[in-house]
C-alpha cells in the first residue's frame, strides 16, 4: 500500500481542521474568501461557532479515517470500515468539486466574486486532488 497518500491526506485534514478552529475562535485571515457571496457581495450564509467547530471536528474525523486505513491505529470496527470511509470521503470531495450549479464548484454560474475566483483557482483543484487520493487509496486496498 502506498503510504504517501494517507500521510498527505492526514496532513491536509489536520491543517484544514486547525484553520477552522482558528476561524471558530475569532480568526479572520482568509475567512472572506472562504464563504460564497452573491453578485452584490453579500455572504450566502454566515457559519456559526457551532457549525465551524463541527466542520473542524469533521476534518479531524477524516484524518482519523486515513490513519485507520493505513492501520496506524486500531479500531474496534471491522477492517473494511476505513476502506469504505475512504470511498465516502472521496465522494464528498467529488460532490464539492462538481458544485451546486450556482455558486460553488465546476458547475457554478456566478463567477465574478472573490470566492468564485478562489474556488476556480484553489478550492476546486484541491477538492479534486482529495477526490483522486481517496479513490486511489480505496482502489489500492
Amino acid at each position: 500500500m502506498i503510504t504517501f497518500i494517507p500521510i498527505f491526506n492526514v496532513t491536509i485534514f489536520f491543517l484544514l481542521s486547525l484553520l477552522h478552529f482558528y476561524w471558530a475562535f475569532g480568526g479572520t485571515k482568509g475567512r472572506k474568501v472562504s464563504i460564497p457571496t452573491d453578485s452584490n457581495g453579500r455572504k450566502l450564509f454566515n457559519p456559526s461557532f457551532t457549525i465551524t467547530i463541527f466542520i473542524a471536528v469533521g476534518f479531524v474525523f477524516f484524518a482519523a479515517v486515513n490513519v485507520a486505513y493505513q492501520s496506524w491505529m486500531n479500531l474496534a470496527a471491522p477492517l473494511n470500515y476505513p476502506k469504505y470511509g475512504m470511498l465516502v470521503i472521496g465522494i464528498i470531495f467529488l460532490l464539492r468539486t462538481i458544485g451546486d450549479f450556482n455558486y460553488i464548484g465546476l458547475t457554478k454560474t456566478h463567477k465574478q466574486s472573490k470566492f468564485a475566483k478562489f474556488d476556480t483557482l484553489l478550492y476546486i483543484p484541491f477538492c479534486l486532488l482529495l477526490t483522486v487520493t481517496h479513490f486511489t487509496a480505496y482502489w489500492l486496498a
